[in-house]
């Protein structure tokens, strides 16, 4: 037996040896005081959610800490912009297919402040912001105007209050669209 083996702790083994080691679980002096909840993550949203999103948002605003975490992780999720790139073997086809693509990106918001790789930064953002962000595909009868059909319209967290009782859960709607060529 060494001099420091005197000084070193004895394993007492097993699994609740084991557990007892990890920090989070132990009673020491530092922890003795920290007694959290065991509510549900749900009911802990749905009682202090509306004030901490608020704080959060205006955290953004004012802060300019929270201001560029807001920025930077939007910048380190999106970039540029995600940016798909097809896998058609045929190479006329895979062409049209991008074209078809390049052109719809610059009319993906419905609203027309920004393209498809705006709207993905905007995404990120809220994401950031409220956890959250809803985005929503509007179907266009008329496609004259338009080179796509269905362009994106973001909604912030706090404008959705619920789902409308004409929206069936897990409904789906799909339209033909041909491009004129």
């Amino acid at each position: 037996m060494g001099l420091f083996d005197r000084f070193r702790r004895r394993s007492t083994g097993g699994p609740a040896a084991v557990r007892a080691r990890l920090e989070g679980a132990m009673a020491k002096r530092r922890l003795r005081g920290w007694n959290p909840p065991l509510e549900n993550i749900n009911t802990l949203v749905a009682s202090g959610g509306p004030r901490l999103l608020a704080r959060s948002r205006e955290l953004v605003v004012t802060n300019g800490y929270a201001a560029n975490a807001c920025e930077a992780f939007a910048a380190n999720l999106v970039g540029d912009g995600i940016k798909p790139s097809s896998l058609i073997g045929d190479a006329d086809l895979r062409d049209r297919v991008q074209r078809l693509w390049l052109a719809w990106t610059d009319e993906a918001d419905a609203d027309g402040l920004t393209d498809f790789y705006g709207l993905q930064a905007m995404v990120a953002r809220e994401m950031f912001v409220a956890g959250e962000c809803f985005v929503r595909a509007l179907l266009h009868k008329s496609a004259a105007d338009r080179t796509s059909p269905f362009p994106g319209q973001i909604y912030p967290a706090t404008s959705v209050m619920g789902v409308p009782s004409a929206v069936k859960p897990l409904s789906t709607a799909t339209r033909t669209w041909n491009s004129a060529t």
